[in-house]
């Protein structure tokens, strides 16, 4: 394999792992106090995120390990970036149990259908996961922005829409899919 060759195969998957590695960063300058820088690196990330998928197919060069890693990385992001916003008590606990307990529990689905049961789980992107991850981005956005120009009202109003339009899609992406995984479990061999 020549030298750009291996550029173009292995470049989505360390974009994906560099949102990973950004993520600490990102939280620490938010923690600091460097709001500017924070708003910057999310925006990287989103990029990041952006741009691993698009390399990868517009190179032709999706594998097996991006497919699987890009998912896992921003559900881990999200989670993360949640979690934290919830310590601080800018987001309610209950938010970050539900959108906890949908990308955690997909990560662990994936993960033990694939070691422990030896088969693929059939994943396709949907629209409203993706939705939904869109709404989360903004949220967090949102909230980074915000402290930034804290006298700015109508940033709570559309915070509070944000939250529930994250709340409400992943709802019903948990009433869509949760049946659909057990159906899909239901047919794996025992």
């Amino acid at each position: 394999m020549s030298s750009p060759d291996a550029i173009r195969r292995f470049t989505p998957c360390l974009l994906t792992l560099s949102r990973l590695f950004l993520l600490p960063v990102l939280l620490w300058h938010f923690q600091r106090g460097h709001f500017q820088f924070a708003i910057c690196l999310y925006l990287l990330a989103i990029f990041t995120d952006i741009a691993d998928g698009y390399l990868a197919r517009h190179w032709h060069t999706v594998t097996y390990a991006g497919i699987l890693l890009d998912p896992i990385v921003d559900k881990l992001f999200l989670c993360s970036a949640i979690g934290f916003f919830t310590w601080h008590k800018q987001l309610p606990l209950f938010f970050l149990a539900l959108t906890g307990f949908r990308f955690l529990g997909q990560i662990f689905l994936f993960m033990w259908v694939r070691w422990r049961k030896k088969c693929h789980y059939p994943y396709r992107p949907h629209f409203l996961p993706k939705l939904s991850a869109f709404t989360c981005y903004a949220l967090i956005l949102l909230l980074l922005i915000r402290d930034l120009y804290p006298e700015v009202l109508w940033m709570d109003t559309l915070k509070l829409g944000l939250l529930w339009s994250c709340t409400g899609l992943e709802s019903v992406i948990l009433l869509i899919f949760v049946p659909d995984v057990l159906r899909f479990l239901w047919q794996l061999p025992k």
